[in-house]
């Protein structure tokens, strides 16, 4: 293995999404540990190797582009401004809008399982496609051998015992929490038609 893979696999291991708080960390100027480029932390997140210091984003970038993608999107929707018409508009949502809503949160739901079926499949049969998720795969206690299993069988239970467990861990963040706020909704007027309810 030559010193660009090994890199490579340190940083895909080791490379985390560091909380830059808007006072102090942010907008000061610091030095890529990878390239060693000088570049500005302009973003509540940024990528940080620990005991080694910060990654720029172009490093990042070449290295995991998945946490990239992810990167993207929670520095989008951190710096996102609220829209000011909200706050002049308090009128009552009518029943159309509540409709709006639920079909909405039902959509996300069901896009959701469907995601974390795919996921918790990729983490467990393809990991290095799935590195950015890995964490969900830790702290996963393998079943005890049954007695005269045959190692295939047991390979195979294994494998369907952590993408189980994976799909309960990424349903608690996902689903769980459009569940929630389903019922948070229903509590504040969103009418439920009797076919709707669950």
């Amino acid at each position: 293995m030559g010193i660009a893979d090994q890199l490579r696999k340190t940083i895909q291991t080791k490379l985390v999404l560091k909380f830059c708080p808007s006072q102090g960390v942010t907008e000061q100027t610091v030095s890529c540990v990878v390239c060693n480029d000088k570049y500005v932390i302009d973003n509540n997140f940024s990528f940080f190797l620990p005991d080694e210091g910060y990654v720029c984003y172009g490093c990042g970038e070449k290295f995991v582009p998945e946490m990239t993608l992810a990167l993207n999107q929670i520095n989008h929707f951190s710096t996102k401004k609220p829209d000011s018409t909200l706050k002049k508009n308090r009128d009552p949502l009518s029943t159309q809008e509540w409709n709006q809503i639920y079909e909405t949160l039902d959509s996300l739901r069901q896009v959701s399982e469907e995601l974390i079926k795919g996921l918790s499949r990729g983490i467990v049969e393809a990991p290095a496609g799935h590195i950015g998720l890995l964490h969900f795969a830790k702290d996963l206690v393998r079943p005890i051998r049954k007695e005269g299993e045959p190692e295939k069988e047991y390979q195979l239970r294994v494998k369907t015992y952590r993408i189980r467990k994976i799909f309960e861990k990424l349903k608690i963040e996902t689903v769980d929490r459009i569940e929630t706020l389903y019922e948070y909704f229903v509590r504040l007027g969103m009418p439920v038609s009797k076919d709707r309810e669950r």
